[in-house]
């Protein structure tokens, strides 16, 4: 039942949220809404937190 509720929220802010789609896309609500989502910060974050550090991985073993 719980998990039940939690993908009745999760869905929609999922596919309202910037995984999909670019912001600067969207409409202006929608952008606006966009912006202010946890799981759209959750998602930068988590990009951020994976390719930062491969980034800085790569660029030490070219110099």
């Amino acid at each position: 039942m719980v998990i039940s509720i939690a993908n009745v929220v999760l869905m929609p802010l999922s596919f309202a949220g910037n995984i999909f789609v670019e912001p600067a896309t969207m409409p202006g609500r929608l952008r606006a809404f966009v912006e202010v989502t946890p799981l759209s910060h959750v998602a930068t974050a988590a990009l951020a937190a994976v390719c930062g550090p491969l980034v800085l991985f790569l660029y030490g073993r070219r110099g």
